[in-house]
């Protein structure tokens, strides 16, 4: 039983070695194939290739998941190493052409650009398909080397791209300028709303205060009173005094 459990772990170990040395020697291959293909890709990329030089750029990808494919099968090797060669053929067409039409195409390209920092796509969604539409047009001909025809669906993709832009842009500034009117008519509402409420409570108060002043403290009254029953009897001492002085001033018992 023990024999045939070390017996076991033998045959687990063989095979994890031999599995390690495999992946390690695939790594090894695809590091000797494919090395030139992956450069080819990585400079194909840097210049956009994908977007200015899409049908030869395409072509070099479908070789080179080939080449991927057949070395993770264990397919023949020069199978590898074809698929990878004309990878890397087609990525260097697809970066030449693709420069090609970065300087060919440089007007489009620009107001494309500029479309697309304006919001054009999302604005004028109808005028930037049909730009759109030219731009890729353009590119194709570039690629078949037609240069005459490329550069007229330039024009054409250039001024489409320019007039979405205008509207987006003009869709933009309509859209501030409702927003601030929006808000200045919302202030004036809050403002309005505001000085009739404070209206409201004037009137609302004014009756309360005439009503406070209204009342009299009971004490308060008995006070008045005496205080009005002094003033009488002072004024009523006043008239008498003034009364006698109208009599003739001396001693009356004085004989005259």
């Amino acid at each position: 039983m023990v024999a045939k459990t070390g017996l076991v772990r033998i045959v687990i170990l063989g095979i994890a070695l031999l599995a390690a040395s495999s992946g390690y020697a695939q790594d090894e291959l695809r590091k000797t194939f494919f090395k030139d293909a992956d450069a080819a890709l990585a400079a194909a990329d840097a210049v956009n290739a994908k977007l200015y030089a899409p049908k030869s750029y395409e072509s070099g990808m479908k070789e080179y998941r080939t080449a991927e494919d057949y070395l993770a099968r264990g397919r023949n090797i020069e199978y590898v190493r074809s698929n990878a060669a004309d990878a890397v053929r087609y990525f260097g067409t697809a970066t030449q052409a693709a420069k090609l039409a970065q300087t060919a195409l440089a007007q489009a390209i620009k107001s494309r650009q500029d479309g697309a920092n304006a919001q054009a796509p999302k604005l004028a969604p109808d005028l930037w398909s049909d730009a759109q539409q030219k731009f890729v047009r353009a590119i194709q001909l570039m690629e078949r080397g037609d240069l005459k025809n490329a550069k007229r669906r330039e024009i054409e993709a250039t001024s489409l791209y320019r007039e979405a832009e205008l509207v987006a842009i003009k869709s933009q500034y309509l859209s501030e300028t409702r927003r601030l009117l929006a808000d200045a008519d919302r202030q004036c509402r809050q403002a309005h709303r505001t000085t009739v409420e404070l209206t409201a409570d004037v009137g609302q108060q004014r009756p309360v205060h005439l009503v406070e002043s209204a009342v009299v403290d009971p004490e308060q009254r008995q006070t008045v009173a005496r205080h009005l029953g002094v003033d009488r009897a002072t004024d009523a001492h006043l008239r008498v005094v003034a009364h006698a002085a109208k009599q003739p001033i001396g001693d009356p018992r004085r004989p005259t």
